[in-house]
């Protein structure tokens, strides 16, 4: 049984019984690594493996996976302080218990000394665990579609769990600038910015950068009044802002999110459509057209 790497990242696996795993010495945490030891835990967990991403560290143990933030700044979130991972910590419980309360169970503290840490227990608070409950990995809805155990029925009854949850949110704000027609004009228009300097071949793909990026704008001024109708009429909400298959699993028998954003507030507070739309995507990119 596994937990999936969050917002799609690629992950390295560390298994507690193969401590000379190639990856295993570029651990930056005294702590991290000692987390592949079982006495760490205050319940039993035979075999631990670590799922590392470019932000968090994931550990599997017994029936649980812990999720520690990494102390990082990479712009779009800041991790950097005990007191911030907290924070996100305890905001990705509240976020992510709305649509998977069955997987989130509460946030635990790391304690001890980073030569031995536990959680919970005595010692100085080393850092902050959110506890969630484990799933097998067959269970992910990208996995369902791929062995074609992924259900129009099943899609129907997750569309109109989905639609009804945007429904009971409560709209943005008139103050807040996230779903203007600005603020959306503006992350277009970074998302360019940023693709444009990791380019393998600029030579051979500046222009089809720039045939999207006008694209972009001119379906923007076609666009822009319909965005601020939207916005105006209470369609910008707090949504989970990461919805595509690998975050979604079957739990008896339902399709249910996680691993909702919760470190990004412009991430998450969008259109219900955008929603809407990247999961659509998401199923036209793996061949689904039917179910999308």
């Amino acid at each position: 049984m596994f937990l999936v790497p969050p917002h799609g990242a690629e992950s390295i696996a560390i298994d507690a019984n193969d401590m000379n795993a190639p990856h295993y010495p570029a651990l930056a945490e005294p702590a991290v690594g000692a987390l592949l030891r079982p006495e760490s835990y205050p319940h039993p967990a035979e075999s631990i493996q670590m799922l590392e991403t470019h932000i968090s560290w994931v550990f599997l143990a017994g029936p649980y996976a812990y999720k520690i933030k990494k102390p990082v700044d990479l712009g779009f979130l800041d991790f950097t302080t005990l007191e911030k991972r907290r924070d996100f910590c305890e905001e990705e419980l509240r976020l992510n218990r709305r649509l998977a309360p069955q997987l989130y169970i509460d946030v635990v503290e790391l304690r001890g000394s980073p030569e031995a840490p536990h959680i919970g227990g005595s010692g100085a608070v080393l850092d902050y665990a959110v506890r969630m409950r484990r799933f097998p990995q067959e269970a992910l809805a990208s996995r369902m579609l791929a062995d074609a155990r992924l259900t129009r029925e099943r899609v129907d009854r997750f569309a109109a769990r989905l639609a009804q949850f945007h429904a009971g949110l409560p709209p943005a704000p008139p103050e807040f600038p996230y779903g203007t027609p600005g603020r959306v004009l503006h992350d277009a228009r970074q998302n360019f910015d940023q693709i444009a300097a990791m380019l393998p071949d600029p030579h051979r793909d500046d222009c089809a950068l720039a045939r999207l990026r006008d694209w972009t704008e001119r379906e923007f001024k076609l666009r822009c009044g319909e965005i601020h109708e939207r916005r105006e009429a209470g369609m910008t909400r707090e949504c989970h802002g990461d919805l595509h298959l690998r975050n979604i699993v079957e739990i008896e028998g339902e399709l249910v999110p996680f691993d909702c954003i919760e470190f990004n507030a412009g991430f998450r507070w969008i259109d219900v459509m955008n929603e809407v739309a990247f999961l659509f995507m998401d199923l036209l990119d793996r061949g689904a057209d039917a179910l999308a």
